[in-house]
């Protein structure tokens, strides 16, 4: 028989690192839509991109390619950690770097996400009487973010191609 679960501690907590990014990239969850919350009186709220732009949703980010390299680290992950890897020394192999370079791929594209909803961001509590800065000042003060006005055209297009499908 194949065993369900990996042979050690690390190699479990590497899957449950790609578990958790997985199951957070999910639109539907048990938390918004389980049997607990569809039986409640308020029942599940409907999905809306306000929403997801505002709690940073990674399916806003996530791009496919992403989810199926991710589903490839789950599939490999697991089966390396079980006795498929019993006839090799632990160090002819590193568990551990697909779940990191993911993490990390993960992390940077939430970052580049949510500094992009930033830049697009208009902040309609400043009247514009009281901000004398032209647009030359403003980009000399973002000067190293190195921001361009593609930036949040690319965002807002990205949006609503990626909630239009």
């Amino acid at each position: 028989g194949h065993p369900l679960l990996p042979s050690s501690a690390n190699d479990f907590r590497e899957l449950i690192n790609l578990n958790n990014i997985a199951s957070s990239c999910a639109l539907v969850n048990e938390d918004n839509f389980g049997f607990v919350k569809l039986v409640s009186p308020q029942g599940a709220s409907p999905i809306n991109i306000d929403s997801l732009i505002s709690t940073n949703h990674p399916c806003l980010f996530a791009p496919p390619q992403f989810r199926l390299e991710l589903l490839g680290a789950q599939a490999l992950t697991f089966w390396a950690s079980t006795d498929e890897m019993r006839t090799k020394s632990t160090s002819d192999y590193k568990l551990s770097m697909a779940p990191e370079v993911l993490s990390k791929r993960f992390c940077d594209s939430r970052n580049e996400f949510i500094n992009a909803v930033n830049y697009a961001t208009i902040d309609t509590s400043i009247p514009t009487i009281d901000n004398p800065h032209d647009l030359d000042e403003v980009k000399n003060m973002l000067g190293q973010h190195s921001f361009s006005e593609e930036k949040s055209d690319n965002l807002i297009q990205h949006l609503l191609c990626t909630f239009g499908e």
